[in-house]
């Protein structure tokens, strides 16, 4: 009587639900990016990386330049904006400013004094604060002169370069090396620069000149 009602009772209950099979998902694909993550975001960024490098030729940050430099130098010198007018011509003008500055200070490096009087207006004003006069294009250009003949070597460490309102300023350290000496001296100075149609009509010098004694004494 007993082991029939027991067979009655454990007919009653039910049997446990069996766990679906796992899909191909949980089968087989996330374990396969769990385990070789790493290595496919890997995968993915390099052939990203490709793919950018492969448009270099044509869509490169500095291919166009050319175009926005000669319209910066057409509004500077000019005053006027026509060669390309699909761009604002404030960023392509301190372009054309910065471009000078840099053409100023790669002649001055090279010894290139007709370089230098290129980027000059013939009416260019240069003004230092160590001596406080007012030079003209010929004394300036005999300062510059002077410093070639007396140094085997120049070179600007440029730590700021920026377009201001009418020019453009510039903070660096200029290194060079005595001829007579074999001296080597660094001088800070900042060069305030007035820029009018494309050429320097004024540079405002502060420098500590004296930075520059102890290279050229003998001994």
């Amino acid at each position: 009587m007993a082991s029939k009602k027991a067979k009655e009772l454990s007919r009653a209950v039910p049997e446990p639900a069996k766990a679906p099979a796992p899909g191909l998902w949980d089968a087989r694909i996330l374990p396969f990016l769990e385990k070789r993550a790493l290595l496919i975001a890997v995968f993915c960024m390099a052939i990203g990386c490709l793919r950018i490098a492969a448009t270099w030729s044509e869509l490169g940050l500095t291919f166009d330049e050319p175009q926005h430099l000669a319209c910066g130098l057409e509004y500077l010198a000019k005053h006027v904006y026509r060669y390309e007018t699909q761009h604002p011509p404030l960023a392509r003008a301190m372009t054309a400013a910065l471009d000078l500055m840099d053409r100023l200070i790669t002649s001055i490096e090279a010894g290139d004094i007709d370089g230098v009087r290129s980027c000059y207006s013939p009416a260019v004003t240069v003004w230092a604060n160590f001596d406080g006069e007012a030079k003209d294009l010929d004394a300036s250009l005999r300062v510059l002169t002077w410093l070639v003949g007396a140094t085997t070597e120049r070179r600007y460490e440029v730590t700021r370069r920026i377009e201001i309102d009418g020019g453009a300023l510039q903070q660096h350290v200029l290194h060079a090396t005595v001829a007579k000496t074999g001296k080597s001296f660094s001088m800070p100075a900042c060069l305030v620069v007035r820029i009018e149609r494309d050429v320097i009509t004024r540079i405002d010098e502060y420098l500590d000149a004296s930075v520059m004694t102890p290279a050229f004494a003998a001994g």
